[in-house]
């Protein structure tokens, strides 16, 4: 009875011992940043920082036309002209997030992906960025016109 008793202390120290140990050795995550809201929020926190590639186009043109504040706020601090390499290092060093167009940035991250685990994260907000693509079929179904049948040309 007694050595009943003592394996199952020693079975329920051990346990306790190896999940205090692993709540003080693993980090904590930090929090998910899925928006632009979320990005303000982190700045006026504590001198988060973010950039893009290159800021033109519809980009621009979104954060600039919107009545939406934060977008705003967001093009007031935005850094341009950060390459891949550079943003990914910046951010692995923390504090920074890179906005980019989502194809592109699925394309960096899997690149940094090793046996499943990926150190970065994809925001879940997106943002329309239709100005650039409405220009890049007028200018296709433009340069179509004459040479296909009316049934094909819907976007004129």
């Amino acid at each position: 009875m007694v050595a009943v008793w003592l394996m199952g202390c020693l079975i329920l120290r051990t346990s306790y011992t190896s999940s205090l140990v692993s709540h003080l050795v693993v980090q904590g995550k930090s929090t998910t940043i899925n928006n632009f809201e979320d990005l303000v929020a982190l700045q006026r926190q504590g001198g988060w920082k973010w950039g893009t590639h290159t800021f033109s186009g519809a980009f621009n043109l979104l954060l600039s036309s919107s009545e939406n504040p934060y977008y705003h706020f967001i093009k007031d601090r935005m850094q341009a002209r950060i390459d891949n390499d550079e943003a990914v290092q910046k951010i692995l060093a923390g504090r920074f997030s890179y906005v980019r167009n989502y194809y592109g940035i699925r394309i960096i991250t899997e690149s940094y992906t090793t046996a499943g685990e990926n150190p970065l994260h994809i925001g879940t907000a997106r943002y329309p960025l239709f100005a650039g693509n409405t220009f890049a079929f007028r200018w296709v179904a433009r340069g179509l016109k004459g040479r296909v049948g009316k049934r094909n040309m819907m976007m004129e």
